[in-house]
């Protein structure tokens, strides 16, 4: 398919005699590829021989769950174990952005890793860290080694991406940069750097009119600049979502995401919760596993003052995605759900540690003034109304109450007169 071109066109792609076919890949790739690399036993023996192949297993099980990243199996990886193989052979065999490798060594039951993930496409060196575990606890499957180098990896692939996103010409740029970067500049809250998410989901609907997720991800851009108040006109981002989201389900219907994002744009801008839920339920359909879905169909029910179900459904969506890049956001909409339950400690608890990884969030800093004067401490509530007003100057409590999807239940009376308590205008 080419642009401005309503009949898609034959290609082909010649190229000299090689060793391996010339394949022209019709497939849009919007997920780097991440290869790992069986890791090389530097001292211990024997008997420690398996030791790298298990890491590379739990490692490589562990990303496959990742729906950012798209993983090269053990069987094509394991032929390049030990050998000094140069990153460009790995990319040009492999296809891969992002090789994970490693080496380690045994002291007693002392395991010491020496990770590192490299850029294939600069050879450059984007993360390294040295882990200790316990041999005993890695063969139990009990063991944070695991945890710390996917978690690193998956760190390490979204920051390269973001700067590739920010720093580089946007048609210059693979379909996965823009996406990866897209999304991660959407979850900054810099205003700045959320005009630059903007940019990258048309870049991608410009050079790809025909597949859904680009118009999904405008779809929820829209979502986000009204959690944040970066908006003058409600019923204007609410019409430019609508208009995204049907794009999208115009080309794929079948999708999660596509129906978890019509879910989000239907609770939070047009306020048809039943259509949001019927949404969501859709898309856990299509995949019970997809942890986004749980998280949005429990913030609908902390809307609706059905607390115990929110915290049950947002728990899970967290413990679907316990390495999701964007940690922060599941914290806070747990957040939200313990609000709704009443739970005021447990809420500023999930909210404060949101605010780890992302001070700029509205929706959290409101969950704190909440929770603060519910449980009767006007300082805390007070500082935390301040600090929303500094991201939204115009915000007042009427404002809130237009804009929130909570308006036409408790909730939403509780939440605005507690933020009314706070300090936050009328």
């Amino acid at each position: 398919h080419l642009k401005h071109v309503d009949v898609p066109l034959r290609a082909y792609r010649l190229g000299p005699r090689a060793a391996r076919p010339l394949v022209l890949d019709s497939e849009i790739t919007l997920r780097p590829t991440v290869a790992v690399i069986p890791f090389t036993l530097h001292s211990g023996g024997p008997p420690y021989f398996a030791v790298g192949e298990n890491i590379a297993d739990e490692v490589i099980g562990a990303l496959s769950r990742a729906p950012e990243l798209r993983v090269v199996s053990r069987l094509s990886t394991t032929a390049f174990r030990g050998r000094d193989a140069q990153l460009q052979n790995i990319r040009s065999f492999l296809g891969a952005t992002y090789v994970l490798s490693g080496a380690y060594r045994v002291s007693g039951d002392t395991l010491i890793v020496n990770v590192e993930l490299a850029d294939t496409r600069n050879s450059e060196i984007v993360w390294a860290k040295s882990l200790r575990s316990k041999v005993g606890g890695l063969l139990a499957q009990d063991d944070e080694l695991i945890t710390a180098i996917v978690a690193g990896v998956g760190n390490a692939v979204m920051n390269t991406e973001i700067v590739r996103t920010k720093s580089r010409s946007l048609p210059t740029l693979d379909a996965y940069t823009l996406l990866l970067g897209g999304i991660g500049l959407m979850h900054r809250s810099d205003p700045r750097d959320f005009g630059k998410s903007r940019q990258a989901f048309e870049q991608l609907i410009e050079r790809y009119p025909r597949y859904s997720a680009p118009y999904a991800y405008l779809a929820e851009w829209h979502v986000f600049k009204v959690t944040q108040g970066w908006f003058t006109s409600l019923e204007q981002e609410a019409a430019a979502a609508l208009d995204c989201i049907n794009r999208a389900l115009d080309v794929d219907t079948a999708d999660s995401l596509e129906l978890t994002v019509r879910g989000l744009v239907h609770t939070n801008l047009l306020h048809r919760h039943d259509v949001a839920r019927h949404s969501y339920d859709l898309a856990l359909e299509k995949n019970p596993s997809a942890g986004l879905a749980w998280l949005h169909r429990g913030t609908l029910s902390a809307f609706q003052a059905r607390g115990r179900e929110a915290v049950e459904e947002t728990q899970r969506a967290a413990e679907l995605s316990p390495l999701d890049p964007w940690r922060y956001y599941y914290d806070s909409l747990c957040a939200t759900a313990a609000l709704s339950a009443q739970e005021y400690e447990r809420a500023i608890e999930l909210a404060r540690r949101s605010r780890q990884s992302n001070r700029t969030h509205a929706s959290t800093l409101r969950v704190i003034a909440i929770a603060a004067a519910e449980l009767g401490r006007m300082d805390d509530a007070r500082e935390s109304v301040a600090e929303l007003r500094k991201l939204d100057p115009t915000l007042t409590v009427t404002g809130y109450l237009e804009r929130s999807a909570a308006r036409s239940y408790e909730t939403g009376r509780i939440w605005s007169e507690a933020l009314k308590r706070a300090g936050l205008p009328v």
